[in-house]
Formats: C-alpha cells, sequence, structure tokens
C-alpha cells in the first residue's frame, strides 16, 4: 500500500481501480451484513524490518516503535495504516 494514498479525496483514488480502500464505516457495515462486531482499532505500521539507511539504527526503531505505540492509543489512531475488526458470528437463540 502507498503510504497516505487513502487519505488522498475519493476523486484521485477511484482511477486506480485496483486499490480496495475503505473507510471504517464502509468495513463495519460490510461485516455486520453477517456478524457482530465487537471491537474495532486502528493499527500502525510495524518497524521491527527496517533495516535501510538511517532506520536501520536500533535507536530509531526503539523511538518510531514508541511513537506508533503510544498513538495507537491515543486520538490520532485513526491515521493508522490499517483497520482491524474483531467480530464473532450471531448466536442463534
Amino acid at each position: 500500500m502507498v503510504p497516505f494514498f487513502s487519505w488522498m479525496p475519493w476523486i484521485v483514488r477511484r482511477r486506480f481501480k485496483r486499490a480496495r480502500i475503505y473507510t471504517c464505516r464502509q468495513i463495519v457495515r460490510l461485516i455486520e451484513s453477517g456478524l457482530r462486531v465487537e471491537r474495532v482499532c486502528y493499527l500502525w505500521p510495524a518497524v521491527d524490518q527496517l533495516g535501510i539507511g538511517p532506520l536501520n539504527s536500533g535507536w530509531v526503531r526503539r523511538l518510531l516503535r514508541a511513537a506508533f505505540s503510544w498513538l495507537e492509543r491515543s486520538r490520532l489512531a485513526w491515521m493508522g495504516m490499517s483497520i482491524f475488526v474483531v467480530a464473532a458470528k450471531p448466536s442463534n437463540r
């Protein structure tokens, strides 16, 4: 995925038919058609595999890991790279 591509206006994104970019609301609506959504959260990129240039430094990785971890728990979490949804099959009682 191209960073920040999902934040581009729809008029720009629609030219790239292969890119499937969903908002949180769209994903939840799709899942709720057959499952019960229990939790939704945003994930930031993992920094474990960074190994080029200045990102190869251990302290830079630790700094980024700490920053992304904090951002996942902050009000800025919605800016993460991925939407993670926990859903369950509804019980048939």
